[in-house]
């Protein structure tokens, strides 16, 4: 008889992890991610949008060039160094195999595009940070 219950508690058991591997299957075939924050969020943008609680999901999507630290000195990041040999120019030294999701390597044309896109972009809230840049 206590064979017959262990085989019969196995078998609920087996049936419970089929049915949450199904539904974690279903959610996967979605290509859904949920994300539980104290605030709205309305895109996944890194452009879009100027505000804490944009910047609060993107850093965990997106890398500058530079970063700070906890004493708000600069920091590299995709940039690994730079300089500014005139008052107004600066070059950055990117960082070597950096890879995007889809596996494109990031090159100084995708930077490039990322400024061009907030300079030229329309109803872009960060390009804000780029009237001086040409």
């Amino acid at each position: 008889m206590r064979r017959k219950r262990g085989i019969l508690l196995l078998y609920i058991i087996l049936q419970i992890c089929s049915v949450s591997c199904q539904k974690n299957s279903a959610i996967q075939e979605q290509h859904q991610i949920a994300i539980a924050v104290p605030y709205e969020i309305d895109t996944l943008d890194p452009h879009v949008r100027n505000s804490l609680s944009t910047f609060a999901v993107l850093s965990h999507f997106y890398e500058p060039l530079v970063t700070t630290d906890a004493e708000m000195r600069i920091q590299p990041c995709l940039a690994t160094s730079w300089e500014n040999p005139d008052l107004l120019t600066w070059i950055f030294y990117l960082r070597r195999g950096v890879k995007f999701q889809d596996g494109k390597t990031l090159d100084s044309g995708d930077v490039v595009y990322s400024y061009q896109r907030l300079l030229h972009g329309k109803n872009l809230e960060m390009a804000g940070y780029l009237v001086d840049i040409s």
